[in-house]
């Protein structure tokens, strides 16, 4: 798919990346220059020359969607990676990994089909509307995805036929007892949402951030969305 069908008037086209909490939209900031906010949620600048938008949609699915669609009517992206953390249900996978989705569905069964990234991981990703964080919920989820998380089902719908990318770093285990951030845990709850966000933080500072990179230094425009 080629990302140069749709060009804003730099002749380049603009890539839209967006992230739920601050925690992981903050770490990409500085991948861009000459950067403007148009909304509080909304930076837009330049990686070299590639126009490139920034995101903060808010946790849950109604806050991405509702997010995504205001954001389509101030600017016109020809494709979009939803980014971020995420809980894995598969116990191969580990805090750290990096995945990309193939498919991405939601508790009602919806389905849609991103485009994966070559040479990453490659998940089936669920949509939850709440934090997975106990175990019969998690095997449930289990059976039919590898990782879950709250936002990538709304974006995906909310973008109508722009290509479309799912990138994910592992950040804690959604209900299995090993992740004391969520289980099994002193802290009060407080305490472990500020441990959450720290974890996301350098999560997407280390892994993130480094592949969005990568994928903005591609001079092959198809490389987005094989």
């Amino acid at each position: 798919m080629d990302l140069h069908n749709k060009t804003t008037t730099e002749g380049f086209a603009m890539l839209l990346l967006t992230g739920a909490l601050i925690a992981e939209t903050a770490p990409i900031l500085p991948l861009l220059s000459n950067v403007h906010f148009k909304t509080k949620r909304l930076a837009c600048g330049f990686y070299q020359q590639q126009p490139v938008a920034l995101l903060t949609t808010g946790v849950g699915p109604q806050k991405a969607d509702k997010r995504v669609r205001q954001t389509l009517q101030k600017i016109s992206p020809s494709a979009v990676i939803s980014f971020g953390t995420c809980g894995a249900l598969d116990n191969a996978l580990q805090i750290g990994d990096l995945v990309t989705a193939e498919k991405v569905i939601d508790e009602e069964g919806n389905e849609l089909r991103p485009h994966p990234f070559p040479s990453i991981r490659v998940v089936t990703l669920v949509t939850v509307k709440q934090v997975v964080d106990d175990a019969k919920t998690r095997a449930t989820l289990s059976k039919r995805a590898h990782v879950c998380e709250m936002e990538a089902m709304s974006v995906g719908r909310a973008l109508a036929h722009l290509p479309f990318g799912v990138l994910k770093v592992v950040s804690d285990q959604a209900g299995r007892d090993a992740d004391d951030i969520f289980n099994g845990s002193l802290l009060t709850k407080p305490q472990r949402i500020a441990r959450f966000y720290a974890r996301a933080s350098k999560l997407c500072h280390q892994t993130i951030k480094p592949a969005l990179e990568n994928i903005l230094q591609q001079s092959d425009s198809d490389f987005y969305f094989r």
